[in-house]
């Protein structure tokens, strides 16, 4: 007697797989919401209202669509992958006001 998640048979193979997924496209939807928003534009990585739309509906149509069809499961794996590997380092290097604001690159001072 375990947890069972509505959307996933507990002893599936592919619902483990599918649930890894999710965690990924909701891990880029995290990552991407507590980004600074000047910072996207900046690293000309078009807005962060655009990526949290399709970072947000991956996340959806995996959550919702994966017994469905997997094809969108796809199409979110591809989505979440672009956002971690291109735009997630190239908006990391910013910070936001907390921070002072403008472009200040990780390790330079302090201990």
């Amino acid at each position: 007697m375990g947890v069972e998640i509505w959307f996933l048979p507990p002893e599936s193979a592919a619902g483990l797989g599918t649930l890894a997924l999710f965690a990924l496209h909701l891990y880029a939807f995290l990552d991407c919401l507590i980004r600074p928003t000047n910072a996207f534009v900046a690293a000309g990585k078009k807005t962060k209202q655009f990526w949290l739309i399709l970072t947000g509906v991956a996340s959806g149509c995996t959550l919702l669509l994966s017994n469905v069809t997997f094809t969108f499961v796809i199409a979110a794996t591809v989505i979440a992958l672009i956002y971690i590997l291109d735009v997630r380092p190239a908006v990391q290097t910013y910070r936001g006001p907390r921070g002072g604001g403008g472009r200040k690159p990780r390790g330079t001072g302090g201990w």
